[in-house]
Order: C-alpha cells, then sequence, then structure tokens
C-alpha cells in the first residue's frame, strides 16, 4: 500500500461515487475500482459497498479513510515544508494561476515589483485548473495559487481575499433582454449558460449552480464547456448562450468582441472572489510580500459582506453540506 491508495480511498470516500472520484483524479473508472479492489484485498477488509448509484463507507472503511487523510495530511506536510525551505534558499516563487488573460493581466504588475525589490528572485507559474491548484497548494508544489474560492476546510490552507465584485450577464446583442439595462435571472431560463466544465471545478460549478437556483433560475448549461472571454464571447456573440463576468473583471476583455453587451442583475448579487492561497505550515517570506504588493497595486476591493469572503465562505460550505447529504 502507499500513498496513491490513500488518495483513491479519500477520493471514492468523498465524492460517494466510483464515475465522480475518477473525473476528480483523471482516471478511467475501471482502472480506480480495480485499484480499490486490490487495496481491499491486500488489507482483507471491505471498504465501500457498492450499490446501484454510488457507494457507502462500511465502519471498517470509515475508520480507515480517518486514518489515511490523517496520514496523507501529515506526509503533505512533510513535503510541503521540505520544498518550501529549498525554494527559499534558492529565491524561487511558483505562483499558480487559473487559465485565463485576466487572471494573468493581474499578476504581471505585483510580480515586476517583486523581481524589481529581488533582483534574483526566480519565478515561475504553473496554469492549471482549480481543483489542481488546492492540491498543489495542499503539496507544497506552488507557493501561492491566485483562485476564485476561499480555503478549503482541511486546515492544510491560509489564505486572503483581494477582490470580489458582482456577477452579471454577458449576451448576444440581438437578443430580447438586451433591450434592458437590468435583467432578471428567471428570465435567461430559455438560454443556455455556457461556462467551464464540472470536471475542471467541481465545487464552484456546483456553487455557480445552486447560487442561479437560489435565485430563480435553474440552470440550463450549454453544450460548449469553456472559459476565458476569447472562446466564450464568439459563442454568445453567435446567440449560443450566456455567461457571467464583472463589470470590472473580464467584461472589458468580452467588450472588445463585437455582438455582445453587459447587464447586470436584478436578483440578490452573486459574488465572484479572488483568493491568494499558501500553505498554512512554513509559507514562504515571498508571499506576504506578493500579496502586500498586490494591495498596494490593485487595492483590496469588496462590494458586499465583511472584506474577509464570509459570504461566500458560507455559501460554498452550505453547498458542500447539500451536495454530501444528496449525493446519489
Amino acid at each position: 500500500m502507499d500513498l496513491k491508495d490513500l488518495r483513491y480511498a479519500i477520493a471514492v470516500a468523498d465524492e460517494g461515487s466510483f464515475t465522480r472520484a475518477a473525473a476528480r483524479l483523471h482516471l478511467a473508472q475501471q482502472a480506480l475500482s480495480k485499484q480499490v479492489a486490490d487495496l481491499e484485498r491486500e488489507l482483507d477488509v471491505r471498504l465501500f459497498v457498492r450499490m446501484p448509484r454510488g457507494t457507502r463507507l462500511t465502519p471498517a472503511g470509515a475508520a480507515f479513510v480517518e486514518a489515511g487523510r490523517a496520514t496523507l495530511a501529515q506526509c503533505q506536510r512533510a513535503m510541503a515544508h521540505a520544498r518550501s525551505i529549498e525554494r527559499q534558499e534558492l529565491q524561487i516563487l511558483r505562483v499558480g494561476l487559473m487559465p485565463g488573460p485576466t487572471l494573468a493581466e493581474a499578476a504581471v504588475a505585483p510580480l515586476r515589483s517583486l523581481r524589481e525589490r529581488h533582483g534574483l528572485v526566480r519565478i515561475e507559474v504553473l496554469e492549471t485548473s482549480p481543483l489542481a491548484l488546492l492540491s498543489a497548494v495542499r503539496d507544497g508544489i506552488v507557493d501561492l495559487a491566485i483562485v476564485s474560492s476561499p480555503p478549503d476546510d482541511s486546515g492544510e490552507i491560509a489564505g486572503e481575499c483581494v477582490w470580489q465584485g458582482q456577477l452579471g450577464a454577458v449576451l448576444p446583442a440581438a437578443h430580447p433582454l438586451a433591450t434592458q439595462e437590468i435583467v432578471r435571472l428567471r428570465d435567461l431560463v430559455d438560454l443556455p449558460l455556457i461556462t467551464f466544465g464540472r470536471d475542471v471545478d467541481p465545487l464552484g460549478y456546483d456553487w455557480l449552480a445552486r447560487a442561479l437556483a437560489r435565485r430563480g433560475l435553474k440552470a440550463r448549461f450549454a453544450d460548449v464547456c469553456a472559459s476565458g472571454p476569447e472562446l466564450v464571447g464568439p459563442f454568445v456573440a453567435a446567440a449560443e448562450g450566456w455567461t457571467l463576468a464583472t463589470a470590472d473583471g473580464s467584461w472589458p476583455v468580452y467588450a472588445r468582441i463585437p455582438g455582445v453587451v453587459f447587464r447586470r442583475f436584478a436578483d440578490e448579487p452573486i459574488l465572484e472572489q479572488r483568493w491568494i492561497l499558501w500553505p498554512y505550515s512554513a509559507p514562504s517570506p515571498l508571499v506576504g510580500q506578493f500579496t502586500a504588493l498586490w494591495k498596494t497595486l490593485h487595492g483590496v476591493t469588496v462590494v458586499e459582506g465583511d472584506g474577509n469572503g464570509e459570504v461566500r465562505r458560507r455559501e460554498l460550505a452550505a453547498d458542500l453540506s447539500i451536495a454530501r447529504d444528496g449525493r446519489s
């Protein structure tokens, strides 16, 4: 048995489904099922009860997963600490970013300022999905990540909310709703929503679906799954669907694309956030300097809530609870 086996078992326990766990781990379902079955044979213990729709832990499986989480967390802390110390000695800052030009453009100024202050610092940037970035922070692969969600509840990641703004709708200019200055979400029921796929950010995808549903829109997601204005904008302009943006975030990029308009919602605001996350234990001293430079150069914009992202954090916690309780 190795750490990979622990990760597999924990993923199945978290997702309550071999299918969802395989998607989260980027594995074929058959391969994951075989790995877990091999682990059960090695332990001579049945960890999961397979049901027609999903799985559940046996009492022995629950005990194994609980101990496995502690073991894996300890190993991750040890690896992250060693990597952090080495990078501090070599003056390396590894930054994780979600794909897309908006975030990359925002990160350039503080990174350039950091280089001006520390001429010997080498900066390395990793661009990957939000789900992979959380693992990269936890495992010490990156020193910090700039993402759209607060730290998870593992206690292994710390962070600070540095921006949040209200989402609005990017609509085809030819759509009837485009003539209105303010639209209601429920009026968009017949137009597909173009956004990222669930496999990219399961928690964020589910949070968005529930946030829309609470405001009266059971969203019909488009067949096109994409992120970034350059990819999504032309589909919206062609009346393939609509998407979400913030007025001072991604909308200026969408505005360069002919045939799209931005409209605010009459509903309760949905907040998009930007967080800087770092490992809770042994963070690089450069993380604090980068965060301070970000706030100096960009300011800290909070349009609603207490400034610490508690609105989004509570919504995420509520949605995660619903997902776990209602999982099939």
